[in-house]
């Protein structure tokens, strides 16, 4: 998931970028998992990885 094509190899994403709702819906659709599943794993990475997130979470 932090790779730019979710391929786990070169390029990674920038931490300093924020992932936004355009990169959850690509990794949604890459890797064929719900949206609500890539916030998720986004939002555990993030603790680990100090990413910006920048999206809507569901309530």
């Amino acid at each position: 998931m932090l790779s730019r094509y979710l391929n786990a190899f070169d390029p990674f994403l920038d931490p300093q970028e924020e992932i936004d709702e355009e990169r959850v819906n690509y990794a949604a659709k890459r890797l064929n998992i719900s949206v609500e599943d890539v916030r998720r794993r986004y939002q555990k990475l993030a603790q680990q990885f100090h990413l910006k997130l920048n999206f809507i979470t569901a309530i």
